[in-house]
């Protein structure tokens, strides 16, 4: 008969805790996003372009968050604990967020004005969204990364997990969000409380904290290794291989400008 490793079940728990804490992280920023597209309507107006600068912002920082992890997953001790700092600081960030459209709200019309070029409108419009904007969603580009390595890093994690899985449930925590912030909760207690409530969501999970099966990193690198720039010893091993082969030479054949001549 065959028997069970009492980690398993362990690990089963804690990988449907963090699908959870993924979920609600989803619908938090779809929150945000919905808020944040309103609060700074006010400042810029509420036309297609200005809503569209606003949405580009949020695009290019959740981009440049998933950049950033990939470039320094390798030289990260503890890919979970650095993702609670992420949700503590779009957290802080969130409560802060009035302070920032009260900047905007008083540089705008001092750079703008009604005789304004068009052109010059909508680049003070896409410099301020960046700078407001740049800095939380830079943080949520991280989280997804970053719970991916988690799970690459956890032996016991790796049997009970899909990354398929951990991109859908933030997608169905993101539609979830966004129609409770849109139709229910900013109708109910208004876009500030509703910022808050969102807020507590990122603040309230203390994943330093959580305590997880021993092993947990037990592919960390060493300092050797990071400064190569190596991947984990079963984490993306094809990929390893194409790196230690040299490999990437025959990409340029295959997708060269000459590759589909006939």
């Amino acid at each position: 008969m065959a028997t069970t490793s009492p980690e398993i079940k362990p690990a089963v728990k804690n990988t449907l805790a963090v699908y959870l804490i993924f979920a609600v992280s989803g619908a938090s920023a779809l929150i945000y996003q919905v808020i944040w597209t309103r609060w700074l309507g006010l400042v810029f107006g509420n036309t297609t372009l200005s809503v569209s600068i606003v949405l580009g912002s949020f695009m290019l920082g959740l981009a440049l968050g998933s950049w950033i992890a990939g470039r320094l997953m390798h030289s990260i001790e503890n890919p979970m604990r650095l993702y609670a700092f992420m949700e503590m600081g779009i957290g802080i960030f969130a409560l802060l967020f009035p302070l920032f459209t009260r900047f905007t709200d008083f540089v705008f019309p001092l750079l703008v004005h009604s005789v304004s070029l068009n052109w010059y409108s909508l680049l003070v419009r896409a410099v301020l969204s960046i700078a407001v904007l740049l800095v939380p969603t830079t943080f949520m580009g991280t989280t997804l990364p970053l719970l991916t390595d988690f799970f690459h890093r956890s032996p016991v994690h790796t049997r009970n997990w899909r990354v398929g899985v951990l991109y859908a449930v933030n997608t169905l925590g993101a539609a979830l969000g966004i129609i409770a912030g849109s139709f229910i909760l900013i109708e109910a207690i208004g876009v500030l409380d509703t910022t808050r409530a969102a807020a507590a969501l990122n603040l309230s999970w203390r994943l330093p904290d959580m305590r997880f099966p021993a092993g947990l990193l037990s592919k960390k690198m060493t300092p050797r290794q990071r400064a190569a720039g190596a991947l984990p010893a079963r984490a993306n091993l094809p990929l390893r291989r194409l790196r230690q082969a040299g490999s990437w030479r025959w990409l340029p054949r295959c997708f060269g400008p000459g590759r589909w001549r006939r």
